[in-house]
């Protein structure tokens, strides 16, 4: 490995940089931990002048680890909305409530009980260590991995370059004295601002960087060709099959399983196909038709789509016929909010129809995926694929038909409907078919 310039120079150069350039958020300066760790997390995967706004909003409404805690997750949803990767607001909302059962209502200060958290991945361990504790913990992300790589010219794989990179990370937090004004968590901040305003993936603004004078990949003009990049592969397609099904001026509505894709969020009913549909099988909605007893007349209402990190989204929505003839309620006199019962016996609301695993998965297949997926949460540091982590998520098998494992159902109005927690393409499919399907005149029995 070429050799890294001289410490001492690095910091005093990066220092007098960040002094001038560092960029004015609202939760830089804050000192309480919770806030520090808010940020952070929103911050993963999200451009920073999004993260503001939200930051702002969420921090009036959960000031502090109690309150959060303490609120529902729905409602935490509710806020996080239009921010995207609700994994993310899912364990922020379950590692304060796991402290405060603990009777906590602060964020522990060591690396261990931090990384014991949810959500508590090494880059959150390092960056919350570092700027709410101080601690030389290097917080590892892309623009570190960037700067650091075309400083001394790395021209290494990600796993190698992420190892080299943390130790580079270390040598340099641990090279001012403890009590140095500029400490562990504003290097940190530091390099992550170098990073995205100078040493830019695509734009890099050499003439401007406080490290331009030591740019091992600048004097060699490899610039653009570091850090190196794998070929892009193209993305798995998953198609979702969603029902519009409305009935006496409600629609029916389903909340995600807390885990996998769209965990805790709220859209219309539907199937997962993990491959793309076309022509008469899109047109028809097959899959959707099948899981509902293949007689219900069905009619696409709209298409769209969303490329999401791993793979590509198709959502599909069908007005599903609900005719008299073919409708009854369990008992009489119980109300709708008990389901609608199918001429072939399926209620709409029970758990069996939506809720299970795929036909070909009952029994001993259905307690091996399991313990398959159980394996994999504890392996989730391991390398997976694309099209492994979309299946893992839904447990499909390739081109397989499966209703997702939804959390509960619920019959609500359509302004209802759109205030519920969903994500973009959830919101987006639903808006879609609010626009296009006709307003369905009161039904009765």
């Amino acid at each position: 490995m070429p050799a890294q310039p001289p410490t001492a120079l690095l910091l005093h150069h990066l220092e007098k940089w960040y002094a001038l350039h560092g960029r004015k958020l609202p939760w830089r300066g804050r000192t309480e931990p919770y806030a520090i760790w808010v940020s952070e997390v929103m911050l993963q995967q999200t451009q920073v002048g999004t993260v503001v706004a939200y930051f702002e909003r969420f921090m009036r409404r959960f000031p502090n680890l109690q309150s959060l805690a303490k609120a529902p997750l729905e409602e935490v949803l509710s806020l996080w909305q239009g921010l995207g990767y609700y994994g993310r607001c899912r364990k922020l909302h379950a590692a304060a409530q796991q402290l405060f059962a603990q009777g906590q209502t602060q964020l522990p200060s060591s690396l261990e009980a931090l990384s014991a958290l949810p959500g508590f991945g090494p880059y959150t361990v390092g960056a919350v260590a570092s700027i709410a504790f101080g601690l030389p913990t290097p917080a590892i992300d892309g623009n570190l991995l960037r700067v650091f790589a075309r400083l001394c010219a790395l021209e290494l794989e990600k796993a190698p370059l992420l190892a080299q990179v943390q130790r580079l990370a270390e040598g340099l937090l641990h090279a001012l004295p403890p009590g140095h004004p500029f400490g562990p968590g504003s290097i940190n901040q530091a390099l992550m601002d170098l990073g995205a305003t100078v040493c830019k993936p695509h734009t890099p603004r050499c003439a401007e960087c406080p490290w331009s004078f030591a740019c091992l990949a600048l004097s060699q003009n490899k610039v653009a060709q570091l850090p190196l990049r794998k070929p892009s592969k193209p993305k798995p397609i998953l198609s979702w099959l969603l029902a519009y099904i409305e009935w006496n001026g409600q629609l029916l509505m389903a909340q995600h399983s807390p885990k996998g894709l769209f965990g805790g969020l709220w859209g219309l009913p539907g199937v997962a196909v993990e491959r793309r549909l076309l022509g008469k099988e899109a047109a028809c909605g097959s899959p959707l038709s099948q899981c509902l007893g293949g007689q219900l007349p069905m009619t696409l209402l709209s298409q769209t789509q969303r490329v999401l990190t791993h793979r590509r989204l198709q959502l599909f929505v069908y007005a599903i016929g609900l005719e008299k003839r073919g409708l009854g309620y369990p008992s009489k006199g119980l109300g709708l909010g008990l389901g609608l019962v199918l001429e072939q016996g399926k209620d709409l609301l029970n758990p069996s129809l939506w809720l299970g695993v795929p036909q070909e998965e009952k029994g001993e297949k259905a307690g091996e995926r399991e313990k398959a997926e159980a394996g994999a949460e504890a392996g989730a540091g391991k390398k997976k694929g694309a099209r492994g982590r979309a299946a893992e998520e839904k447990g499909l098998g390739a081109g397989q038909a499966s209703s997702p494992r939804y959390a509960c159902l619920r019959w609500v109005d359509r302004e209802a409907a759109l205030r519920l927690p969903s994500s973009a393409a959830l919101r987006k499919a639903l808006e879609a078919a609010l626009e296009k399907a006709p307003q369905i005149s009161a039904q009765r029995l």
